[in-house]
């Protein structure tokens, strides 16, 4: 089960929590003493069937030190089941700015969820008209489970906080290779968008769970160079 340790401010371990009744959990904020976390969950009882099914992906809501907990919304993630493999039609990805903007994608259309934490509602979702990228046929090697082919990317790939705008980083690329980068406001209103272009000798995890955070103005991804190998890189973000 996960495991949290309690730290003071100064560094100094205090103790460590145990969450027995949880698999794999991701932290999302700490707002007004309570705590909220996602886990991205895998039925056990699915093994052996055949078919699309849902996978939930609660909230959690926890009080404080993790004494009690509350599941309080869901957001699902369609996976085809073939006896023991599973695979998921579209990924999660969340950004959040506070309390009332929690950003989600759980779909692979273009569709981002603001999830209000305090009123535990979806307040809007955000969409627009978006021109699918196809994915390039699969070369399936026989012994192997594979599942359904799934014709498009997903249409949003990333979301990140940065300064007072919600930058959707989506799957069409330009004939450079350069990103496109939808940006709204905090409110969710689009305001404009545009492509971000990384050195010539990186190249961004593409169309995957990218992790790219953004920390006083500036952004932090995962890349991988021409040689195969990976970094934490450091970019300032220029007009």
């Amino acid at each position: 089960p996960p495991k949290v340790m309690i730290f003071q401010l100064d560094g100094v371990f205090k103790r460590e929590i145990k969450l027995v009744a949880f698999r794999r959990i991701e932290f999302i904020g700490c707002f007004e003493e309570k705590i909220y976390a996602i886990q991205r969950e895998v039925s056990m009882e699915l093994r052996g069937k055949i078919g699309f099914v849902d996978f939930p992906n609660p909230i959690y809501e926890f009080t404080h030190e993790f004494q009690d907990y509350e599941k309080i919304y869901s957001f699902p993630i369609n996976h085809y089941v073939e006896g023991s493999a599973w695979f998921g039609q579209a990924y999660l990805e969340f950004a959040i700015r506070d309390f009332q903007s929690f950003f989600v994608v759980h779909e692979s259309k273009y569709e981002i969820n603001r999830y209000n934490l305090k009123s535990k509602k979806i307040r809007e979702v955000i969409t627009r008209k978006f021109e699918r990228v196809k994915r390039p046929k699969r070369i399936k090697k026989p012994g192997f489970t594979y599942g359904p082919d799934i014709e498009y990317y997903q249409d949003v790939q990333e979301l990140v906080i940065f300064g007072d705008q919600l930058w959707a980083f989506t799957s069409e690329r330009n004939e450079d290779g350069h990103w496109l980068v939808d940006v709204y406001d905090v409110d969710g209103r689009y305001v404009d968008n545009f492509f971000l272009c990384f050195p010539d000798d990186i190249e961004p995890k593409r169309y995957q769970n990218v992790q790219l955070i953004n920390w006083k103005g500036y952004l932090y991804s995962v890349d991988q160079d021409s040689e195969g190998y990976f970094s934490i890189a450091k970019y300032r973000i220029e007009d």
